[in-house]
């Protein structure tokens, strides 16, 4: 309802992370603006009767989502699944899925062949491969072995040089020395990832916490003496979110339900896979507006079972 959409809204203003990784010219406000647009998009099409503006809607959320992964890639890989969830939800719907699904791919794998006509990389981003090494990995080691960031960063940065063939001497102690941007470099760094994984798999997963906990803890662009506010209001935040998807569940509310789930499911579980140092809030400032929705949705609820409770 129209109290639960404002309410949202204001849990959104609200939001420390929210205020401030929107207020630049920065990839993320126009990829989370464009992610939202898409949400709006895919809302529209299920309450839409008739195929045509069935059909744009699911046209509009199609592009909004290439759109948004073009700006910050993190979305790319969002579409099957929503496009999955839409079968679930509406099976009638499967004509809107396909053209939903399409247009997103269509997107993607358009930038995907680019990449690969103008540098030779067919790849949508190389991103995830250089944080999976330097953000990730760097990480396990150094728990896993106690050492220091410098020799660890040389160690991994030579590895992937002795990998590609490269004869220069690495020197650099920073995550600085290599970007995946050919097949070859993103291969090897990928590649002494995943050997660190498998190496340390305990610590892997001893890790995860501490990746939970920047991205959902803290900013840190705010100032020190801000950070306890923030956690407090973290925390009233997700365990309303939590609380109201409860809520939905119970009700059998499975639109709210699978979709909140699946988009919190997917940013938490693909970030901590590539990430665990390097980031904070600003790895979860795509799901603020999912998280006050489900949030808002607790708070009517509460206060419709206090207007029944005070009425008997």
């Amino acid at each position: 309802n129209n109290r639960a959409a404002l309410l949202a809204g204001v849990i959104v203003a609200l939001d420390p992370a929210s205020i401030v990784y929107s207020t630049y010219m920065g990839p993320e406000p126009l990829a989370n603006l464009l992610l939202l647009a898409m949400a709006i998009g895919l809302l529209a099409l299920l309450h839409t009767q008739r195929i045509g503006p069935t059909a744009a809607w699911a046209a509009f959320a199609g592009a909004a989502l290439a759109l948004s992964s073009l700006a910050r890639p993190a979305s790319y890989m969002l579409w099957p699944l929503l496009a999955l969830v839409l079968l679930i939800v509406r099976r009638r719907l499967w004509l809107a899925a396909l053209t939903f699904a399409a247009v997103s791919a269509a997107g993607v794998f358009a930038w995907t062949a680019h990449n690969g006509a103008v540098f030779g990389n067919a790849t949508f981003s190389t991103v995830g491969a250089y944080t999976q090494l330097y953000c990730r990995a760097a990480s396990v080691e150094h728990f896993a072995t106690n050492r220091e960031m410098r020799p660890i960063y040389i160690d991994l940065n030579e590895r992937v040089a002795e990998r590609v063939g490269w004869e220069g001497e690495v020197t650099s102690g920073t995550r600085y020395e290599f970007y995946a941007a050919t097949p070859e470099i993103q291969s090897a760094m990928q590649s002494v990832a995943i050997e660190i994984f498998l190496k340390y798999p305990l610590w892997f997963v001893a890790t995860l916490p501490i990746g939970l906990a920047r991205m959902y803890g803290w900013t840190n662009t705010l100032p020190n003496w801000f950070t306890p506010i923030e956690i407090v209001w973290n925390i009233a935040l997700y365990a309303s979110a939590a609380w109201g998807m409860w809520g939905a569940f119970r009700r059998k509310q499975w639109t709210l339900f699978i979709g909140i789930g699946l988009m919190i499911a997917y940013y938490t579980l693909g970030t901590l896979w590539v990430a665990n140092a390097c980031m904070d809030t600003r790895m979860r400032s795509m799901l603020t507006p999912f998280l006050a929705v489900a949030a808002a949705y607790a708070l009517i609820v509460i206060r419709k079972i206090r207007v029944q409770y005070t009425q008997n």
